[in-house]
């Protein structure tokens, strides 16, 4: 079981603890968003720290990391998080639903994630 830090502490961040927490071999260990987001120490009953000191408390040659933003007029947000993640050497966590139907030879990107109602096949985009 790998153990995961989510950035983000909204409705897609509370999507992402309820799936990795339920259907796979995560373990949601913390949450992460900027500094000037954060709106207290906790989210989720689980430890709320800035993005700009996430390595200090959750180093990342332990855990992994899961961008939860919405997918609406964010992307460019949350391509930067996924870069500055990278950057900080965080390996970048998928979640594909064990219900997923998912017909492909090719692999699954990072930070991505598939319920069981998208049907990935091999002429969808990677």
């Amino acid at each position: 079981m790998s153990r995961l830090v989510v950035f983000g502490a909204g409705d897609i961040a509370r999507l992402a603890h309820y799936y990795f927490t339920r259907d796979s071999e995560h373990e949601v260990a913390a949450f992460t968003v900027d500094e000037k987001y954060r709106q207290g120490d906790e989210f989720l009953d689980l430890p709320l720290v800035p993005f700009e000191e996430v390595a200090e408390h959750y180093p990342p040659q332990e855990y992994q990391m899961f961008v939860a933003l919405s997918y609406s007029r964010m992307n460019k947000l949350r391509e930067e998080k996924y870069c500055q993640a990278k950057r900080n050497g965080y390996e970048l966590a998928s979640y594909v639903s064990s219900r997923c139907s998912f017909l492909t030879d090719h692999s699954v990107g990072t930070t991505v994630s598939f319920s069981r109602t998208i049907r990935f096949s091999r002429s969808s985009k990677s």
